[in-house]
């Protein structure tokens, strides 16, 4: 691929500027116009009115496009703060100035003001306000949607009767036969669908049919809600009348419990359940008390929604998911985010699409070529270029090249205000969007429009707001990016640096997964978002009394460590929190309440409040331990799992006995490759935050640094670590002496090749 394709801007004017050389071709669309080429490096005076000029500006931060924009415009370019958080791109073979600022204008729904000699790029009021009017419409369309969907379902119910039962249980019965073989997820979707005719999912319809608009409306973005019969200060009240509905329940739920003699239904002996369908099968032998509706907006305009039926005693008659409810799915217009990603996999040309710095950032990102589709490392020296983000911006070396060469194929000018989800995105987008013209595309993560006006094509965000919060500041990665570079593999203060940067829910951005393969020496470690945070919230001077036996009361840290506990707590997760008395006395009926009843609902076991004598512990280990080599999987490379050597012998001996163990052999999670073994130095910090009432909220941070002392296999492990393997294996030898081929599955022929040390 030639230097064109590899350089960072590349703009060519084609016009009739007094005082060019001899030489310069007749280029451009303007009769009689001739032209010659200047770059980046030359800022040329002001263009006559209908010159024409061919640009193309890469993927790069709109502010810093600003000035690529100032060169060809021969004036500065400021722009308003609030559109700074974005991505612009240009290609276009020929176009006038006013055009092109025109169709920027478009894809930013903005306005160009020339005054004092300065081009400024910004909103009126009109235009603010239209975008906040399409963010709170977008929801609002959404939560009506979902609402008539579940009311439809409600309505299209049969009776739930004796008969219905029996053959919604020999149904669940017939897949069950079969034991758990789900490979392709159709036994999951065979169970769903046997799901939503049961009790529980039958009264989910009912339940949210009753819900308003304005409920969903009362959480805010990227926090959780719950609504209550009976609420209790942190709760908001669920103002619907139940009674029918929680009558009708009840009876529907007794009629199941008779058809099953009260017996999960389980996939043959030691299988277990599969779905609360085959477990809730107890009848209801206590008064409805209580029912609770968690209800989480999430970025993206997505809702969360689960459900809680409690009685009088506070156990759970019935809990579960009422739907996750995607925007997204009701927008969809054509192919998925997958199927068009796909479409780039499967184009014949990407060697002719794709730039050496093309492929060399897929290899980076994916760990295998886009091309040969095998396992490749990138070039030597690509990393170090590409993770200077401020200088060429990751979409150019993604998305930018096939868009390109799709509006070249359809002979269009493309304009965008990119944002960094479509770093997913490959060959067969514009395309789409010439065949579907006015309509939006809409994936999981990624809501663009699109504006078709004949030989140009303007791309945007669907809903801006929404992709501005989600933007990531590439200087601000860079940054980090630099910082843990000096560090090798010790990434833990620039990752909880880099977190407190970011949206306080777990938003997801391509970004993120391009950072972690540049912060780190080997496959990324993935911490939670909230601890990192901590971990960077919390004074370096406070860790010693923290990793101190009693640890710190809550209420001696920083404020906003309280108020991200707080968050965290009560508008995070309801799973966040961990049962587990302190005093050493197990409490039945406690644990009961809290695993299968409403103690595991923060908004209920902590109503007052975080109790006020609350503490926070923080303990630092350090362990050298062992990564296994790169493997080939059925979903693409495996760059290795980090096990001890108890691990590894146990994974071993599985694996040498499958005559004993099929299941194993047949299980991904257990193939491993044993050549080529490194030790690591692994950290980890865990922290365990005590509410003093037997309820906790515990994490744990990891990072791992390789040691220099080579790879190694089984035979030629360091001592301390085939000691241990030693030990575990013969302790897997001893607790299998009494098994008998067959016992767990088809008998399979043992391995001989595998050595015990």
């Amino acid at each position: 691929m030639n230097s064109y394709h590899n350089r960072h801007l590349m703009i060519v004017a084609i016009a009739m500027i007094a005082g060019m050389g001899a030489g310069a071709s007749a280029m451009g669309k303007t009769p009689g116009a001739s032209g010659g080429l200047f770059n980046t490096n030359i800022v040329p005076g002001a263009f006559l009115q209908g010159e024409t000029v061919a640009v193309e500006i890469q993927p790069m931060p709109l502010l810093k496009a600003s000035k690529e924009l100032a060169k060809i415009f021969g004036a500065p370019v400021k722009v308003v703060k609030t559109l700074e958080p974005s991505t612009l791109a240009v290609y276009t073979p020929a176009t006038t100035l006013d055009a092109l600022r025109s169709k920027i204008a478009v894809a930013y729904n903005a306005t160009w003001t020339f005054r004092q000699g300065i081009w400024y790029l910004d909103q009126s009021t009109q235009q603010v306000r239209s975008e906040a009017a399409i963010e709170l419409e977008q929801r609002r369309n959404g939560i009506r949607k979902m609402l008539e969907k579940r009311k439809k379902a409600k309505e299209a119910q049969k009776p739930f009767t004796d008969t219905e039962a029996r053959s919604l249980y020999n149904q669940l019965k017939d897949l069950m036969k079969g034991g758990f073989k789900d490979d392709d997820g159709s036994m999951w979707r065979r169970v769903e669908q046997l799901e939503n005719q049961g009790p529980e999912r039958r009264f989910s319809d009912h339940l949210l049919s009753k819900m308003t608009e304005e409920m969903f409306l009362a959480v805010p973005e990227g926090e959780r809600r719950v609504f209550a019969l009976k609420p209790t200060a942190m709760q908001l009240p669920l103002k619907v009348d139940l009674t029918a509905e929680l009558r009708r329940f009840t009876e529907e739920q007794n009629v199941w419990s008779a058809t099953t003699a009260g017996e999960p239904i389980t996939g043959g002996e030691d299988m277990g359940t599969y779905g609360r369908l085959s477990s809730n099968v107890k009848s209801i032998d206590q008064p409805i008390d209580n029912v609770l509706v968690s209800v989480r907006f999430n970025r993206g305009n997505s809702y969360t929604i689960e459900y809680m039926v409690a009685d009088v005693k506070g156990r759970f008659a019935a809990e579960g998911y009422a739907g996750s409810y995607d925007f997204a799915e009701e927008q969809l217009q054509g192919p998925t985010l997958e199927t068009l990603y796909g479409m780039g996999e499967k184009a014949k040309d990407h060697e002719k699409i794709l730039s050496k710095d093309g492929i060399n950032f897929r290899r980076l990102l994916w760990r295998a070529d886009p091309v040969t589709k095998k396992p490749a490392d990138p070039e030597p020296g690509f990393a170090q270029r590409a993770m200077k983000l401020t200088e060429r911006d990751p979409l150019a070396y993604s998305t930018w090249e096939y868009l390109k060469y799709e509006a070249q194929q359809l002979k269009v000018s493309l304009v965008g205000s990119l944002p960094d989800n479509t770093m997913y995105l490959s060959y067969g987008l514009l395309n789409f969007f010439r065949e579907n013209k006015g309509k939006d595309f809409a994936t999981r993560f990624l809501a663009m429009r699109t504006v078709d006006e004949g030989d140009w094509m303007v791309m945007a965000p669907a809903n801006p707001i929404q992709e501005r919060k989600e933007y990531r500041d590439r200087a601000k990665m860079e940054a980090q990016i630099l910082l843990s570079q000096q560090k090798k593999g010790k990434t833990l203060d620039f990752e909880a640096a880099y977190a407190l940067t970011l949206p306080d829910e777990e938003s997801y951005s391509p970004l993120d997964e391009l950072l972690r393969r540049f912060t780190t020496t080997d496959e990324p470690i993935y911490n939670d978002r909230f601890f990192l945070r901590l971990y960077g919230m919390i004074p370096s001077s406070m860790r010693p009394a923290l990793a101190a036996e009693k640890g710190v009361r809550l209420n001696q840290l920083p404020r906003e460590v309280q108020e991200k506990i707080f968050k965290r707590l009560y508008f995070g997760d309801r799973w966040s929190i961990q049962y587990n008395p302190q005093s050493g006395e197990y409490d039945e009926e406690k644990s009961m309440l809290f695993w299968n009843g409403i103690l595991r609902e923060p908004t209920v076991s902590m109503a007052g409040g975080v109790p006020n004598n609350t503490t926070i512990k923080m303990e630092i280990k350090s362990e050298q331990t062992l990564k296994t080599a790169p493997q080939q999987r059925s979903y693409g490379t495996d760059q290795g799992q980090f096990v001890t050597a108890e691990e590894l012998a146990q994974r071993m001996f599985y694996k040498s006995r499958p005559d004993l163990f099929p299941w194993a052999a047949e299980n991904e999670y257990y193939q491993i490759n044993p050549n080529g073994l490194r030790v690591y130095e692994l950290r980890t910090v865990s922290f365990m935050i005590d509410f003093k009432n037997d309820l906790q909220m515990q994490g744990n941070l990891t990072e791992a640094e390789p040691t220099a002392l080579g790879t190694f296999t089984i035979d030629t492990l360091p001592a301390e670590f085939k000691k241990k393997y030693q030990e575990s294996w013969k302790q897997m030898q001893e607790q299998s002496k009494d098994m008998r081929p067959g016992m767990y599955g088809p008998t399979k022929s043992p391995k001989k090749d595998i050595p015990p040390l």
